[in-house]
């Protein structure tokens, strides 16, 4: 990854949508090499200590992440598990996971 990119990154490696997560931009990496640093639009580190695993995305999964996001932490999602399905063009499947508990 390079500075820059824009990323999905989540506080553990399990990923699961209740625990820290962030969509932003690749700030590097923390000198451990064990953690990266992602920040917003305006350089601003969404966690002083960085996320243990971090990828990059498209635009568009970000924005559907940031539209759910909500929903996503209330019902704790594989936040990676949705970015595979995404990336094998799934998209029925991943808004059938947000559907099956209505509000």
């Amino acid at each position: 990854m390079n500075k820059g990119d824009y990323v999905l990154a989540t506080k553990y490696n399990d990923g699961e949508a209740w625990d820290h997560w962030a969509v932003g931009f690749y700030n590097g990496m923390a000198p451990q090499g064990d953690r990266h640093y992602v920040v917003d639009e305006n350089g601003q580190s969404f966690r002083f200590s960085g996320f243990r695993k971090c990828a990059i995305i498209d635009k568009a999964l970000g924005l559907w992440f940031m539209t759910h996001a909500e929903k996503l932490e209330k019902l704790g999602c594989n936040l990676w598990r949705i970015k595979r399905l995404y990336e094998d063009n799934s998209v029925r499947v991943l808004t059938d996971v947000l559907d099956y508990e209505n509000d």
